[in-house]
């Protein structure tokens, strides 16, 4: 039976935000702890049989391969229900943030009202004192309509700053739990193997190898971390995918800027071939230097695609990716608003899926991130129940609002935890979560996005957009320097280039 208290734990952590600032964080600081012995004590809480140990668990386990030691199981569950809280958490991060707007958005109505008010007061009015006494009182009304309109576009950076904590609390309650389990791994007999395990052995003190846990836990297991192309499809591994989006011309180049070390995607942009090997030479290369092509598609005529008019260039497409025998992601038509009909972007869709998809070609969208804004019933519609149970994964582009010069308040970042929340809305709460193209005005917005990249369980991949001609790129001064050390942070996947 599943552990409900994972999500109540993480909405006690929130909850304690409303706290002034100190004790809040403090609050905060008290409740990771308290999740740790939780955790440890969850077993027993659950009724489960008390703890035998390493020894004695193994001893009673058969060969067949389908049970564990109960200190593994333990552990297991354990790292399932921190995984389970941090990603409750993320999804609390994009909640809170809706109710700040939320709260805003009223208070614009209210102060709207109450300024018509006052201003057809002010016209009726004669005496002076009454009219200089609405005239200060218009005054007011004006700044604070002018601040509730400031607080729909972005959360106040009080709640920002304190959500981000909320997250590092989670996070290190997985870290934690996530280091139980490998120290267990590391100490627990293997019941078919002929070397034992020490009865005096006491598990503290035993490092040893962790194992592979990626099979039950989303441990780092096969999840990209030994160099490969971007490892299995799906969420929960503990290193994403960080790669990078830049032209073929330029691509050498952008990779010398950044350092190759730590950049296992590539994004590439392709218009369907009829033999079904569109940008062959660059999907190749990446896949050479070990990273994964993200690869985007779109066709001459969506109308032909959807009457089948390419289904021998989408049966091409498919048997040459599969070809090559490793992990490619594929995408029909990213970022479709404005382009085409939603419905037609969903029958595409279909077809596309039905005839790409593989067992090493991950199929999934690349939406308009923004649209998770305030457009959410738009954003809905380019999706349906079908094809978010088959596709691979759900991915959106995601950039800094306003200009270099003014950058605005919406991060990159926001995008990652508002998809989560909405994926997990529609009963979709493990569907893998792809960062196709983000980019920011400031280090700070990077770092930002980074750190959400990378905190996130369902987060499969996150490019960095870093092409030419345009106001984003290219990376360079402080900005430069925050991708970078997004890059080198060890929850990155490590590529054959380190």
């Amino acid at each position: 039976m599943p552990d409900l208290r994972a999500p109540s734990r993480a909405r006690a952590a929130l909850v304690v935000l409303r706290v002034p600032s100190l004790l809040r964080r403090a609050a905060i600081l008290a409740i990771v702890g308290l999740l740790a012995a939780t955790a440890h004590l969850a077993p027993s809480l659950r009724g489960d049989a008390a703890d035998p140990g390493p020894l004695a668990s193994a001893s009673g386990a058969s060969c067949s391969g389908a049970d564990e030691p109960a200190r593994v199981v333990a552990a297991r569950r354990r790292v399932q229900d921190a995984r389970a809280s941090l990603r409750v958490t993320n999804r609390a991060v994009a909640a809170r943030v809706r109710g700040v707007r939320s709260f805003s958005r009223s208070e614009v109505t209210r102060n709207k009202r109450l300024l018509r008010q006052l201003l057809a007061d002010l016209k009726s009015t004669r005496e002076a004192e009454s009219q200089a006494a609405l005239t200060q009182r218009v005054r007011a009304v004006r700044a604070d309509l002018a601040a509730a309109r400031r607080g729909v576009k972005a959360p106040r950076r009080r709640v920002v700053a304190d959500l981000r904590f909320a997250r590092w609390a989670a996070r290190a309650d997985l870290a934690s739990a996530q280091a139980t389990l490998d120290r267990v791994l590391g100490t627990v007999a293997d019941p078919c193997s002929d070397s034992g395990t020490d009865s005096g052995t006491d598990p503290a003190d035993e490092t040893g190898d962790s194992g592979d846990t990626g099979d039950s836990t989303g441990g780092t297991g096969d999840a990209g971390g030994d160099g490969g192309s971007g490892g299995e499809v799906g969420a929960g591994a503990e290193t994403k995918v960080l790669g990078m989006s830049a032209p073929a011309s330029l691509w050498d180049q952008r990779l010398g800027e950044v350092g190759s070390c730590g950049v296992g995607a590539r994004r590439i942009f392709a218009s369907l071939q009829a033999d079904g090997r569109a940008r062959a030479s660059e999907i190749e290369a990446t896949l050479a230097a070990g990273m994964m092509p993200v690869v985007s598609y779109k066709v001459p005529s969506v109308d032909t695609l959807i009457a089948g008019g390419y289904d021998a260039w989408l049966d091409a497409t498919g048997a040459y990716l599969a070809g090559l025998g490793e992990q490619v992601t594929a995408t029909f038509w990213h970022e479709p608003h404005g382009d085409m009909p939603v419905a037609d972007f969903r029958a595409g869709s279909r077809r596309f899926l039905d005839r790409v998809q593989s067992a090493t070609t991950a199929v999934g969208p690349i939406l308009n991130g923004w649209l998770l804004d305030r457009r959410v019933d738009d954003f809905a519609a380019y999706t349906s129940p079908g094809l978010l149970r088959d596709w691979d994964f759900v991915g959106v582009d995601s950039y800094h609002s306003g200009t270099a010069s003014a950058p605005g308040p919406l991060l990159p970042a926001r995008a990652v935890p508002l998809l989560a929340e909405w994926l997990d809305e529609q009963g979709f709460p493990d569907k893998p979560i792809g960062l196709g193209e983000y980019n920011g005005y400031s280090a700070d917005a990077l770092t930002e996005a980074g750190e959400m990249l990378l905190s996130t369980p369902e987060l499969w991949f996150g490019l960095v957009w870093n092409s030419t001609g345009d106001k984003y790129v290219p990376l360079t001064g402080d900005r430069l320097t925050a991708f970078r050390e997004t890059k080198d942070d060890p929850r990155v996947a490590r590529t054959a280039a380190c």
